[in-house]
């Protein structure tokens, strides 16, 4: 019986995961009996492991873990396994990032049938699951600041941080009351007086605001502005004229960020099964085939060089019938951004697929596991499904699946609940 205790307390310490007390019947009543003595005299047990006494009170009372029929939010669920990696993971990938569609909104008949916002269901998840949880989401890096909530954002990210937003930002004010480890991977987005975005991301997101101001006949910065501030970036990119060119332009822009070494060092993947399966192989036949026009795009930013309006026509002669600064030039502009986005979104997989596999620098006072070993990964599909096809690769099984039924209201139905369980 002891070398069966020890044996459990080596899990629970390595998982932090109280469901493996079921395979223990013949001592798990020890555990509990100790758990419900440290919270009738917590004070007497100043070192005690509060994480794990709260997993093993959650097991033991698991009327609070949340059931659903339908979850507004995200717009595809599935679940990975392996035992190789001994890790569950769950990703959970948006189809449409606001928070105006779903279940409310749609012609689903929810009569009889228990509906939540996805930020509610994960917060009673990570208060009331028996199981530590490592929630990797799409916000930016807040090692400093956090991000500015708008409540008028229209966004179901903006919802969530705004549940969820003591867990972020310097350490010393975090105040996070769930068993869960929350990991902002954004990539794109840092606030940090320590790590710096890239500038190729601060270039995108200029070029991404410009393409949503055009749509309101406006526009966010001046061409001159623009060619001052990003006068490396625009030589860089008016180099490219093949696919490959993206990749070395890609390949460069990750050698040169710190914060994304930092996690490939300290990942259990090998840096180059990471490269290779996101930037080599699903990038680069993602860009096959949308036929991506390498040139054109080189054109382009050798046009915004030489001109002092935004150029229409790649540089090169203007479009039969095309108005100049307006059809022209938007359809174009958003071309470029579109390409943008693709570059800049394969750091955040690279960076997430490190973090995923990572193990951290857990000190003696601090009751975390040192491995992710029970995951969601909350984030647009754009990063979800090329994830689930690297972990498939890796010899992941996906054991669960749920697609929604309209946009961002996902049925529950081939989702075993609570989750991990």
């Amino acid at each position: 019986m002891l070398k069966q205790a020890n044996d459990l307390c080596s899990i629970l310490n390595k998982t932090y995961n109280a469901n493996y007390l079921k395979y223990y019947p013949d001592i798990r009543h020890i555990f509990y009996d100790a758990m419900k003595f440290y919270y009738k005299f917590p004070l007497k047990f100043p070192k005690a492991n509060k994480t794990l006494m709260s997993l093993l009170y959650n097991l033991e009372n698991p009327s609070k873990q949340p059931i659903v029929d339908y979850i507004t939010g995200p717009g595809e669920i599935s679940k990975w396994e392996s035992t190789k990696y001994n890790k569950i993971i769950y990703l959970f990938g948006e189809n449409d990032h606001s928070n105006t569609t779903g279940c409310i909104q749609s012609k689903i008949n929810l009569q009889g049938k228990k509906h939540m916002k996805i930020e509610n269901y994960l917060t009673d998840l990570f208060t009331h699951s028996p199981v530590f949880i490592d929630f990797y989401v799409e916000f930016g890096i807040m090692l400093d600041e956090l991000e500015n909530i708008s409540p008028t954002s229209g966004q179901s990210l903006w919802d969530m941080l705004s549940h969820i937003e003591g867990c972020f930002g310097p350490l010393i004010n975090r105040k996070c009351p769930y068993n869960a480890r929350m990991h902002g991977i954004d990539i794109r987005r840092i606030l940090s007086s320590k790590y710096k975005s890239s500038r190729l991301a601060k270039m995108w997101n200029s070029l991404m605001m410009e393409d949503l101001y055009r749509n309101k006949n406006q526009s966010y910065i001046d061409i001159k502005d623009f060619k001052k501030k990003y006068k490396d970036q625009i030589h860089i990119m008016s180099t490219v004229k093949n696919i490959s060119d993206i990749i070395k332009i890609i390949i460069d822009d990750i050698e040169n960020n710190p914060i994304i070494n930092k996690e490939l060092k300290r990942s259990t993947l090998s840096k180059k099964q990471i490269i290779d399966f996101f930037i080599y192989e699903n990038l680069f036949k993602f860009l096959e085939n949308i036929k991506f026009s390498p040139n054109k795009f080189g054109e382009w930013f050798k046009a915004v060089k030489s001109k002092e309006v935004w150029p229409n026509g790649f540089g090169l002669k203007d479009n039969v019938g095309a108005k100049k600064n307006a059809e022209g030039t938007r359809a174009e502009l958003k071309f470029v951004t579109l390409i943008m986005t693709v570059i800049n979104a394969v750091t955040v997989d690279v960076y997430t697929a490190a973090r995923m596999f990572k193990v951290f620098n857990i000190k003696e006072n601090e009751h975390y596991p040192k491995e992710p070993h029970n995951i969601i990964y909350y984030a647009g599909n754009g990063h979800t499904v090329p994830m689930g096809i690297f972990l498939q690769k890796l010899g992941f099984i996906r054991t669960e699946h749920s697609d929604n039924k309209v946009l961002s209201c996902t049925s529950m139905e081939g989702i075993k609940q609570p989750l991990f369980s």
